[in-house]
């Protein structure tokens, strides 16, 4: 558990340091005179992701590149440490966002089959391989991976074990819940019905956030979703926003996008900011611009590389005449991911086929009877939650006479927010309308709903309130995986008490496995075959498929696989 901890402390020196110097670069932050630690690991993530990214395309992420990347890292931190004003602040930070991060990851499973499936396979392929071109003929899965991914496999090292690729999902949620938790306090003597939407969206988080195996690469999006609204809540203007605002939020959505494509619906907030700002000459004339552009076209370019495709599994964003393209695959995925998302899966009685399916709303009835029931079980607590909130203030209420207004934040902007989001649910609901896909889009609807409600009433309230309600969320978080703990002590397999790399199953000793290598007619090695297993962080490239007549061939040292 030791190895664990020192892990989660490290994770959270790397991505400080790293985000220190992308704010000081980018954002003229003097990083020694402010104490936002939280805010500039949010920055420190989108840069690890982006600089591996950028590394994979001329060279493997191998154990070497992690190893002086914790090196350089640690030596930025020492120095940081002394020249700060804020030593204490630093190392509370530093404490509790590691222990968040170790409670969440001791002895938890992966995600569920997506870590086994593609998540971990992926990260494999990418530490022990540069870009791989035409990758998604391998596993179709590889042209959904996420930033994650590339976040993780720049963790591997020689100096820890291979399953400190886990810690940074793990450190995305505990540096979330923490600068969620600061911004509350910043803000409740400043503008107090900002802090609510905050508080209302910290609670959330840790009743959706607060197991591991969930996370996945849904989780990630749905935290960078949020922290983009709480940047567009804060601006008093549109009109008037600075240009460290309107970069920041741009940055922040490009690397959502990268999480996860179908987050590229948010592209609408920072090009509604750039079309009602009076200094667009100065946003495009701005390094900042040319600079975040590039690292999202390098996105477009590694989807290209490894799928054909500029948005893999857009086809129209598809080019066919590239040899490594598979159009049939690629059509298979567009209607098979919305039909699943759907409730295919759940039909009982006529079969349809994914095409006639997804149209004409043909898919409500069945996803009402299965995925609406789930989504409802999903959000009954956060709601009873909500009410006894409601009941507490309109109680408080009573006992006042004082008729309060709020004032503090721009009703202009809630009002812009709610229809943006509301554009946001509209298109999850008919596309992909799984609950972790919309997650943060349910949940910023009901959080508008009940500021709405309660909003007159809210300078009723005290920091004390507020701060017991944020403790025993926490409480119930350190609980709920401190009983996951203990009933797991007495559990052994191999690299305890890491979560489970090369197994899914907890009656597996967590060994890595060795597959069947497919090889072509010249004897060339093409892939390992799992045999329909997941191939976990094994060797790659590893599919559960067994992809006949996939081919292999070598161009300029890049590794082409095409059917």
């Amino acid at each position: 558990m030791l190895e664990i901890f020192i892990s989660c402390v490290l994770s959270t020196i790397i991505l400080l340091v790293y985000g220190n110097l992308f704010c000081s670069y980018f954002f003229k932050l003097n990083i020694y005179k402010t104490s936002n630690f939280s805010e500039n690991s949010i920055f420190g993530i989108i840069f690890l992701s982006f600089f591996a990214l950028i590394i994979n395309f001329l060279i493997p992420i191998e154990k070497s590149i992690g190893t002086i990347m914790i090196i350089i890292s640690l030596v930025l931190f020492i120095i940081f440490s002394l020249r700060t004003k804020y030593k204490k602040e630093l190392v509370s930070y530093i404490f509790y966002t590691s222990v968040i991060t170790f409670f969440l990851l001791c002895l938890s499973n992966v995600n569920r089959p997506d870590a086994g499936l593609y998540h971990l396979p992926y990260t494999s392929l990418i530490n022990e391989n540069k870009i791989i071109l035409g990758s998604t003929n391998i596993h179709f899965r590889f042209g959904h991976i996420s930033s994650v991914q590339y976040l993780s496999s720049i963790y591997n090292n020689y100096l820890f074990s291979s399953s400190i690729i886990t810690v940074p999902l793990a450190s995305i949620v505990s540096i979330f819940l923490v600068y969620l938790t600061k911004e509350f306090y910043s803000f409740f003597n400043k503008k107090k019905e900002i802090a609510f939407i905050i508080f209302l969206i910290l609670l959330f988080s840790i009743f959706n956030f607060n197991r591991y195996s969930s996370f996945g690469n849904d989780v990630p999006s749905h935290v960078y979703f949020f922290i983009i609204i709480i940047y567009f809540l804060k601006i008093n203007s549109l009109k008037k926003c600075d240009l460290n605002t309107f970069f920041k939020i741009f940055i922040l959505t490009i690397f959502l996008i990268t999480l996860k494509l179908f987050m590229i619906v948010v592209i609408i907030i920072p090009f509604i900011m750039f079309l009602l700002s009076k200094y667009k000459k100065k946003i495009i004339l701005n390094k900042n611009l040319i600079i975040f552009s590039i690292f999202g076209l390098l996105w477009v370019l590694k989807n290209l590389l490894t799928s054909g495709c500029l948005f893999y599994p857009i086809q129209k964003t598809c080019f066919k005449n590239l040899d490594y393209f598979n159009q049939k695959q690629t059509e298979q995925v567009v209607n098979a991911s919305e039909a699943w998302s759907k409730g295919w899966s759940d039909q009982k009685e006529i079969i349809l086929s994914y095409d006639e399916y997804n149209k004409n709303l043909n898919w409500l009835k069945t996803w009402s009877n299965e995925h609406l029931k789930k989504i409802f079980e999903k959000i009954t607590p956060f709601a009873f939650f909500l009410i006894f909130l409601i009941l507490s203030i309109y109680f408080k209420k009573f006992f006042k006479t004082k008729n309060y207004k709020f004032n503090s934040i721009n009703k202009k902007r809630l009002l812009e927010l709610f229809v943006i989001n509301l554009l946001f649910f509209s298109v999850w609901f008919f596309k992909f309308p799984l609950y972790r896909y919309g997650l943060s889009f349910i949940g910023l609807t009901l959080i508008i709903i009940i500021f709405l409600l309660v909003s007159r009433n809210i300078t009723l309230l005290n920091k004390k309130f507020f701060s017991t309600f944020i403790i025993i969320g926490f409480l119930a978080l350190f609980l709920k995986n401190g009983i996951r703990i203990y009933e797991k002590l007495n559990i052994e397999y191999d690299n305890y008490p890491w979560p489970r790399i090369y197994s899914m199953s907890e009656s597996d000793n967590n060994i890595e496995k060795k597959f069947t290598k497919i090889t072509d007619d010249k004897n060339n090695f093409i892939f390992y075959y799992s045999q329909g297993q997941e191939c976990m962080y094994s060797k790659s490239p590893c599919s559960n498929y067994k992809n006949k007549n996939l081919k292999i061939k070598k161009i300029y040292n890049y590794l082409i696989y095409y059917f």
